[in-house]
């Protein structure tokens, strides 16, 4: 049984536009991303989402992902997209629909490998999302902001199932609230749409199954080895953590937090000695 309520999506989303005028968005996507990812931090939603983990440029560029929130199953990956309100009656996708829909662009693989690296982390990870926004004005993102409600105003797409993107090809994900459906164009194919509540059940449901496992702890032992097997530890002052292993680290690191409320602390043990404050506690 589901014991995480759901709104309807005609009460969670407000009706949009009825002009039939263009529609520019008023916020930029780091307006987008801050709000959502400051909501998401807070817990109102889910309380062990845990600290968002920003990705470098450089780590960004290997994963695809705008940020990481960890939790007791697995990391959750997303990356923000700030979606345009479609009203033209002439709109490209409009014959799927029949009505106004929203819309944001993929970036072709040869200008950006942005999706084809979320589409492989996917394959990897079970939790890797594209976030959306569902308003267009600024007045509608500020009210959103303060109330707090830009998350569950915003739609997740898995974005396991999405094919790679080749060459200079021109994509689009398209989508509409009521009734909730949505495609990935050009050449339209139907995709999974959710609401977060949707993507916390999911989560939470597997964290149930989990806790109530009489062979939970060996699972977690087992988890934990094969974490430390994955992030290449060898007896070696010599060892150095690499972009392959961080991933595993954070899981070690999320688990020792949850379930026995310990701190992962790594150093440099070559340079212990220019860190006084790591001097004064092994003194």
């Amino acid at each position: 049984m589901n014991v995480w309520t759901r709104r309807k999506h005609s009460e969670r989303y407000p009706k949009a536009y009825d002009k039939e005028e263009e529609m520019r968005v008023g916020f930029s996507e780091l307006q987008f991303a801050y709000s959502c990812t400051r909501e998401l931090e807070k817990g109102a939603l889910f309380p062990s989402i845990g600290v968002p983990y920003f990705p470098s440029l450089y780590e960004e560029s290997r994963i695809g992902a705008d940020v990481v929130f960890g939790t007791p199953i697995s990391p959750v990956f997303i990356q923000y997209k700030v979606a345009e309100y479609m009203v033209r009656s002439d709109a490209t996708y409009r014959k799927l629909f029949g009505k106004k829909f929203f819309q944001f662009p993929i970036y072709p693989a040869n200008k950006s490998p942005q999706h084809n690296l979320l589409v492989n982390l996917s394959l990897r990870q079970p939790y890797v999302y594209y976030c959306s926004s569902t308003f267009q004005s600024y007045n509608e993102f500020e009210l959103s902001h303060i109330s707090q409600t830009v998350v569950s105003r915003s739609i997740f797409i898995p974005v396991r199932g999405l094919p790679h993107n080749v060459g200079s090809n021109r994509h689009n994900i398209v989508f509409q609230l009521s009734p909730l459906k949505g495609y990935w164009c050009s050449d339209p194919m139907k995709i999974e749409l959710s609401d977060w509540d949707e993507v916390v059940a999911d989560v939470m449901n597997k964290q149930f199954y989990i806790n109530y496992d009489e062979s939970f702890p060996n699972k977690l032992l087992e988890t934990m080895l094969q974490a430390i097997g994955q992030a290449g530890v060898v007896n070696s002052n010599n060892y150095r953590i690499t972009e392959n292993s961080i991933w595993s680290w954070k899981l070690i690191s999320d688990l020792l937090g949850k379930y026995f409320n310990e701190t992962l602390l790594l150093l440099d043990y070559n340079n212990l000695n220019r860190l006084p404050s790591v001097n004064k506690v092994f003194s």
